[in-house]
This record gives structure tokens, C-alpha cells and sequence, in this order.
């Protein structure tokens, strides 16, 4: 890549096919779709041709050669030149003759042995919780020190505390600079993993990768990305993966215990006899409300992939085709869902713009006992949760088991949904409970999203910081 990156990898990361690209039902990408005039053609002169067959048909000329076409399904053809030129296919390996005689017994490894009972409780304290914390980075070279600085303040124990970051398509220094990062900490976590994977494809920058022409191509790669990155590091005894995006500019430094306590994840204060809510089914997806600041310090929604469905909303899925794409907060397709932004409840007493909260007394604000923020029968407490179908990758805590179940991140339509809205519908469909805290607020920090909501639709959410 000429950054540094054959310095910085002791091993070349492994490379993955592609699944079959299907048209019909996966979103087009402008690398392929440079290479697709030719199938476009082709794929005109085939649907002409079965309509012309149909015509036929309607006549009783050839109903049993209609029959066995009616079933057949376009899929593009590109030469192996072609996808090696975009990537997508790895050049061929040489086969091997290997012999393990020509092996000595001194030069024999010993297998690393693994275990891990499932069917145990992992812990009876948080402390001893291992937390896997993930976060997929494109040139983010500017930003990772803010990030390190978020991730050092972390009050989890970091002996029981993974990273895993994946690199993709970057054209900055992200990586020189990720290992710079991770070479002054590493050895205070209990792993650390550093991936690279480039999907050759070159991805809008700005407000532009918010408009719904690039949200396909877009999400596709970056659920590729963060799939990747979830196979690749999680191991057996991981019992949560935080998810975490590199722009949080605001978060309380004690997120993943407040995800935990306020998810209703079956963590209590006081102990298992005291827990709150306990006949309730316990969450296993817990996601924050995602905001960014205005100048004055007010907040303006940003993550609007944290959402509901309800009546309407499914009423009007149902008059869509099976490939179509949804990018909440589009215009044209709005599915009138509730979104967790539009449900946050501004706490009183408070000066100046809103604090992160935070389960510990220790990391609050002065003066927090004067507002309603953790007064459980305020609609302004912080532990307030609603139920979700769709959620964001910002700030997210995912019960491991979840992904083991097969709950990740799909590159292909989940009930008309990409990446992390998809994710939320397989957890569903494995058995997870999803909820987001409305009143839990994490400040996103990229400046140019701050239209965020503009540059997809009409602007929906301005909430000002209660200076009563």
C-alpha cells in the first residue's frame, strides 16, 4: 500500500471470497458495476427474450420450454481477469507435496489446547466479565487518539479487556498509527488484534456517504468488514463485544458497566436478590442513543439506525419488492418507524449541555443528586429501554452468545437491511432480546455529519439542552 503496512503486518492477513453476487437481491457496487456493461447487455437481451417467450406462451407455442425458463435466474458473468482486477478473487496456489516424516520430533509442535464449558455462569462479578471491544477503521489516522484516550479511561479492568481493530481501504497513515497506539498499550490488555482487509472499492466521502446511491455499496463492504472482524477475534471464553465506533467524542468512562446495569442484562447493584426487573427476559443487545453536539452544546440526532417497527411501518414494508433497499431517515422510502433519537427525555436541572451519565456516583457530574437523570421514575432516567429492531454500531454491547448463535453482520438483505440494521434483525431471529436507551446519550463526534439528518431527509430531531 506504500503506508508502511509491510512493516506493520508480521503476517498477511487471510483473504475471503466473495458469496455469488446475485442482482436481484444484493445492491450494486460501483467497482463491479464498472465492469458490468457487458452483463448489463446481456441481461436486457435475456429479459427481452423471455418476454418474447411469454408471448408465446400466452398462445399455448412453447408453455413447456416457458416452464423450465420461468426458473431460471440471471447471475452476472465476469472473466476471472476481470474479478481479479476488482479483487474479488484471489490468484491461484501452487499444490504442495507435504510428508510429515521430513519433521523430527524436537521440531514437532504441541497442539494448543482450548477448552471452555458453556453451560457454566462465566462470573459472579462484572470485573471478571471478559469484554471483547471491537472497531472497524477507515482512514481514521486523525481520530485514533481521541479513541485511545476513550479506551484508556475505560473502567474495566483492561487484564479482562480484548481490541480488535480492522483496517479497510484506508489511504492515510491509520495503520502506522494504530500500531504506534497499540505498541504503547499492548501489553496491558489481554489481547490485542490488528486485521487488514482491503475491499478495493473506494467509498464516498462527507455527506455524500450518507445519500442513498452510495448506502448499498457503502454498508455492503462495511459489513463485510465488521463480520471479518468479529470471526477473526472472537474466542470461546469472550462473554461481551462492545462495539465502538472511532468517532465517540462523549462517553462515559464507565459505558460498558452502564450498558450492563441499564440494559437489564442481569446486573445488579445490590446483588441477584435486589435485581431490578427480574422477571423480565434479560437483554442480550443493548444500544445507546447516539447524538451529536451543535456549537451551542444543544444535541441533534445522528444515529437513526437505532428503530422500531410498528403497525405502519410493517404495513409498509409489505408493498415492497424483496430487494429493496432501506436507509432509515431516505425520504422516498420512509417506513414511519420510531426511532430512539426521537424518544430521548431532557433531564431538568441541568446546566449548561448534558453530561454523560454514568453508573458510578464517583463518575457523575456535580450536583447530580438536583436533577432527574437517575431518578427511576423520571421519563428523563437513564435507564429508561425500549425495545428495537434496527440498531446502529456506534456504541452497541452485544452478549457474545449472540454471535455465536449466528447473529452478524450481513453483506446481503435481512428483511430489506444491511449491516448493523441487519444484524438487529438476525439477533431477533436467533432469540436475542434487543433494546436502546433513549436518555443514555453518547456524543458522536465527526463534525461533518452534523446535518446528518438534512443531507438524508427533512430535518426531524433538534433537541436543546435543558439550561433550566
Amino acid at each position: 500500500m506504500g503506508n508502511g503496512w509491510s512493516d506493520f503486518w508480521a503476517a498477511k492477513p487471510t483473504d475471503y471470497l466473495p458469496l455469488p453476487l446475485r442482482r436481484e437481491s444484493i445492491p450494486d457496487s460501483p467497482d463491479l458495476r464498472q465492469l458490468s456493461w457487458q452483463h448489463k447487455r446481456r441481461t436486457l437481451l435475456g429479459y427481452l427474450l423471455a418476454t418474447v417467450l411469454c408471448a408465446f406462451a400466452a398462445v399455448g407455442a412453447v408453455s413447456s420450454t416457458l416452464a423450465l425458463s420461468g426458473q431460471i435466474k440471471l447471475v452476472p458473468h465476469y472473466s476471472k481477469a476481470q474479478l481479479l482486477d476488482a479483487g474479488w478473487l484471489r490468484p491461484p496456489l501452487a499444490l504442495e507435496e507435504w510428508s510429515p516424516s521430513s519433521i523430527t520430533d524436537d521440531e514437532r509442535p504441541l497442539a494448543r489446547l482450548s477448552t471452555h464449558d458453556f453451560t457454566l455462569p462465566p462470573t459472579t462479578s462484572t470485573t471478571s466479565l471478559n469484554l471483547l471491544i471491537l472497531t472497524p477503521l477507515h482512514n481514521a489516522a486523525d481520530r485514533l487518539p481521541n479513541l485511545f484516550s476513550k479506551l484508556d479511561a475505560f473502567t474495566h479492568p483492561r487484564i479482562n479487556t480484548s481490541l480488535g481493530f480492522i483496517v479497510s481501504d484506508s489511504t492515510d497513515d491509520t495503520g502506522d498509527v494504530l500500531r504506534e497506539m497499540v505498541d504503547q498499550r499492548r501489553e496491558n490488555y489481554r489481547e490485542v488484534t490488528l486485521l487488514h482487509k482491503d475491499f478495493n472499492i473506494e467509498n464516498p466521502g462527507g455527506k455524500s456517504r450518507h445519500q442513498l446511491w452510495a448506502q448499498g455499496q457503502r454498508r455492503t463492504v462495511l459489513a463485510k468488514a465488521r463480520t471479518t472482524l468479529l470471526m477473526s477475534t472472537l474466542r470461546a471464553d469472550v462473554d461481551w463485544v462492545l462495539w465502538l465506533d472511532s468517532d465517540v467524542w462523549e462517553v462515559s468512562s464507565s459505558l460498558f458497566e452502564d450498558l450492563l446495569l441499564y440494559g437489564n442484562t442481569g446486573v445488579t447493584r445490590a446483588g441477584p436478590e435486589e435485581l431490578v426487573d427480574a422477571d423480565e427476559v434479560w437483554s442480550d443487545v443493548v444500544a445507546a442513543n447516539v447524538f451529536t453536539r451543535k456549537k451551542d452544546g444543544s444535541l441533534q440526532a445522528y444515529d437513526l439506525n437505532n428503530w422500531a417497527e410498528n403497525s405502519d411501518s410493517l404495513r409498509r414494508q409489505n408493498e415492497l419488492t424483496d430487494d429493496t433497499l432501506l436507509v432509515e431517515g431516505n425520504k422516498k422510502l420512509d417506513m414511519h418507524r420510531d426511532r430512539l433519537v426521537t424518544l430521548h427525555t431532557p433531564p431538568n436541572n441541568v446546566t449548561g449541555p448534558i453530561p454523560p451519565a454514568s453508573s458510578f456516583p464517583w463518575l457523575r457530574e456535580e450536583n447530580w443528586e438536583e436533577n432527574d437523570m437517575y431518578d427511576p421514575e423520571s421519563p428523563a432516567y437513564v435507564g429508561q429501554r425500549v425495545e428495537i429492531d434496527g440498531v446502529g454500531g456506534v456504541a452497541t454491547l452485544v452478549r457474545a452468545d449472540a454471535h455465536r448463535l449466528g447473529a452478524v453482520f450481513p453483506s446481503w438483505l435481512e428483511r430489506h437491511e444491511l449491516e448493523t440494521e441487519g444484524f438487529g434483525v438476525m439477533a431477533k431471529k436467533v432469540g436475542a432480546k434487543v433494546v436502546g436507551l433513549p436518555n443514555y446519550v453518547v456524543i458522536h463526534g465527526e463534525c461533518s455529519s452534523c446535518s446528518l439528518a438534512s443531507s438524508l431527509a427533512d430535518p426531524f430531531s433538534l433537541l436543546p439542552a435543558n439550561n433550566g
